[in-house]
């Protein structure tokens, strides 16, 4: 039997059992009921409209990412707030309990940066430094690590991934997702995507010494969410790439490069 069955026989019972014996005395108790209903369901019409049109229409809204600026709905009432998220994740979770609503309110009203919170088994909402980020789950095998050979896409937590050496295409982009690289630093060596462990060093590109991934994220402001998923491409065990962000200082083209090669990350 599904809930809303449930739901449906619970008010049926209500009605015979409360309300219709109350209906001999105040005959205007059911109308009233009634009005008030549809009162209430208008209200909620009209909430869902202006949060739509208003908030929702202007999310930055990316494969499996929401980002809720703090600075649009802080001055929105708790009601505001909570219906907000239940229209984003409509699809997602249907029925919401108390307990639902009232950890959710909790959530929202506390800000304090890096607080986390499980809406579903697919979906977490994060308190970061200026929003609210949704972010899908991902399960993930840390001792994970998939190999990649130049000019073959693989596909790794739901990023796509390739090295293109083919030289009309190896260029130069003002784009994070891809970089170009000296080709000469990893041909014919082991080349690995996994996610970053704590302890990994690497020296970003312009540094003159190396740095631990986990204070390069810091700076880089990665929220906690987006550092679980945060990956890297190896060559012979050693980090080239912390994708999407920065490559090795050893990696980079020089005037002495004779061969290029495009590292491509991308959502799947």
């Amino acid at each position: 039997m599904t809930p809303q069955i449930l739901i449906y026989q619970f008010l049926e019972i209500s009605f015979v059992k409360v309300i219709k014996p109350w209906e001999s005395e105040i005959p205007s108790l059911v109308k009233g009921i009634y009005k008030s209903s549809q009162l209430i369901n208008e209200w909620k019409q009209s909430l869902d409209q202006l949060l739509i049109k208003f908030i929702i229409s202007k999310l930055n809204i990316s494969n499996g990412r929401i980002d809720i600026p703090l600075i649009v709905i802080n001055d929105l009432p708790n009601l505001g707030k909570i219906r907000l998220i239940q229209l984003l994740f409509d699809q997602e979770k249907k029925l919401w309990s108390k307990h639902d609503i009232k950890m959710l309110a909790q959530f929202m009203n506390k800000i304090s940066v890096g607080t986390t919170f499980k809406l579903t088994n697919r979906w977490s909402l994060l308190h970061d430094r200026e929003f609210i980020i949704a972010k899908e789950n991902i399960k993930l095998d840390l001792k994970h690590e998939t190999n990649i050979t130049p000019n073959k896409a693989i596909f790794f937590c739901n990023m796509k991934y390739n090295i293109i050496t083919n030289e009309s295409q190896a260029k130069f982009s003002n784009s994070k997702n891809e970089e170009l690289v000296d080709w000469s630093k990893f041909k014919n060596k082991k080349l690995q995507i996994r996610i970053w462990n704590q302890g990994d060093v690497f020296q970003p590109l312009g540094m003159k010494n190396k740095k631990k991934i986990s204070d390069f994220l810091i700076n880089e402001k990665i929220d906690n969410i987006s550092k679980k998923t945060q990956s890297v491409l190896t060559v012979d065990g050693e980090i080239a790439w912390v994708c999407g962000l920065r490559i090795s200082e050893w990696a980079k083209v020089t005037r002495y490069t004779k061969e290029k090669a495009l590292l491509t990350f991308l959502p799947a």
